[in-house]
């Protein structure tokens, strides 16, 4: 499957267009030079080009930047505008060049402090009818689901792999909900909070009246959290249940059951093997019913996705939602770009659970008493630098905003006062717009819809929506 150049908005002031992308079918090697800046390429919803519009904030230049491939990968060209542009945190000054290999990874495009863009690869992908509550349009969030769809229906023992914090028990409930047993028990056990001596007692069960965790689990799915915290003895046993469908007490009564077993572990199973701590016959069983979950840091795109989800999710909580989407009387959001930029470029050794904590973290600060900065020690105790992606020692930036100079992001406008003039007028109309539209909240869907059709045809300056989004999709 081919996966073409993308950009993905990471960052917006109107955090509704969070997640929007464009694939630059064109941008090849030999091919024409594509233009974005205020006013080109349309950026869309998945599964929805229709929808498509530009970045359209007052903020960027006119000017556009040009994208350009090669053989050895894509070049960035900002001499023609005065946007600010910095790729994975360091300014460029007229032209960058980014390898193949940087592109894959994901490169982090920050634009005059108010955008962030990411530039990565993307394959084409088909509408998901069912999210299996996993957040995220990546190439790897499409790929989990299949994988997801295809063990549920199969019936068979499964693996799920992944480091801590990536989502491997939302992703054991939903092979067991979204598969014929979904009607049936669903037992959860995390056999690191069980000592050792007792696994076989609580898993098997002592004799036919007393059931352990299979037992109860009859016709059935078990998840158990942490193959590698049980005995070999119980893998053993383990391999039993799943291959003969049967299971054994601590008295020796053997009965049937009907049971599907899904595992989980974050740990190097391959070297407990050869140290001779895991089953080999359970491995092997295992082996054509593991789904490798990515870790967040190698699907870059979904990160201003689910910053997004998470945080609705604490505004709505705390009955704050107003507050999640509110801007400035300089039409900017107190989530700041620079910040929402570092958070892109960041490792996440701590995975989609280190990015929820942050989220948490976020919403539970008085922004207007304290503006949100990653230099606060509790901020850096959840986000330790030093560690920051490429393997570069990077400090986070002082403040939400960063450095921004309202009045040199016009481009080659900004040099006639006439164009100065276009975007006072353009944050003047917004803050007219605002004042007057508090007398109904939107949903997020009226609010995109509202600000494409004042966007869509239009070549001059493009005011803002009337009020203030409210979520209405599930980003």
């Amino acid at each position: 499957m081919s996966r073409l150049p993308t950009l993905t908005v990471i960052f917006h002031p109107e955090l509704s267009r969070i997640g929007e992308r464009v694939r630059l079918a064109g941008l090849v090697p030999g091919g024409d030079r594509v233009p974005f800046s205020r006013l080109e390429l349309d950026f869309a919803p998945p599964f929805r080009p229709e929808d498509g519009l530009p970045l359209g904030t007052p903020f960027i230049s006119r000017s556009p930047v040009w994208l350009s491939a090669d053989a050895s990968g894509i070049e960035l060209d900002g001499r023609e505008t005065s946007t600010q542009v910095t790729g994975d945190g360091a300014p460029i000054e007229g032209t960058a060049h980014f390898s193949h290999k940087q592109v894959e990874h994901g490169v982090v495009l920050e634009l005059s402090g108010q955008v962030v863009l990411l530039l990565h690869l993307q394959a084409e992908q088909r509408q998901p009818s069912d999210r299996m509550g996993i957040v995220g349009d990546s190439d790897s969030a499409a790929e989990l689901r299949r994988a997801i769809s295809t063990m549920a229906h199969t019936g068979k023992p499964s693996l799920v792999r992944g480091e801590p914090g990536v989502g491997k028990k939302l992703t054991a409930s939903m092979i067991h909900y979204r598969g014929p047993r979904a009607q049936a028990p669903y037992k959860s056990v995390n056999l690191a909070a069980i000592p050792a001596a007792l696994h076989a007692d609580e898993l098997f069960g002592e004799d036919s009246n007393h059931l352990g965790f299979v037992g109860r689990a009859n016709t059935g799915t078990l998840f158990l959290d942490g193959l590698e915290e049980a005995p070999l003895e119980v893998q053993h046993e383990l391999v039993s249940v799943a291959s003969k469908q049967r299971v054994t007490a601590k008295n020796g009564d053997v009965r049937d059951v009907d049971v599907q077993l899904i595992m989980s572990s974050d740990s190097d199973l391959e070297a407990l093997q050869d140290e001779r701590k895991l089953s080999k016959e359970l491995m092997e069983l295992l082996e054509a019913g593991t789904i490798v979950i990515p870790p967040l840091r190698s699907r870059r795109d979904d990160i201003g996705r689910l910053l997004l989800h998470f945080l609705r999710n604490e505004f709505d909580t705390q009955g704050r939602l107003d507050e999640l989407y509110s801007l400035d009387d300089n039409g900017m959001s107190w989530l700041g770009a620079s910040i929402v930029a570092w958070l892109a470029r960041y490792p996440w050794p701590g995975n989609v659970r280190q990015l929820r904590n942050v989220a948490r973290h976020i919403a539970s600060r008085d922004q207007a008493e304290e503006p949100l900065s990653l230099t606060d020690p509790y901020m850096r105790r959840l986000l330790p630098t030093g560690i920051a992606a490429g393997g570069h020692v990077e400090e986070p930036p002082d403040s939400a905003t960063g450095d921004l100079a309202l009045t040199s992001l016009n481009g080659d406008d900004a040099s006639t006062a006439k164009s100065k003039s276009n975007v006072s007028e353009e944050i003047e109309a917004a803050k007219a717009a605002r004042s007057a539209s508090r007398v109904r909240s939107k949903t997020d869907a009226e609010y995109a819809d509202e600000l494409r059709e004042r966007l869509r045809g239009k070549t001059g300056d493009h005011p803002r929506p009337s009020a203030p989004p409210r979520p209405g999709r599930d980003d």
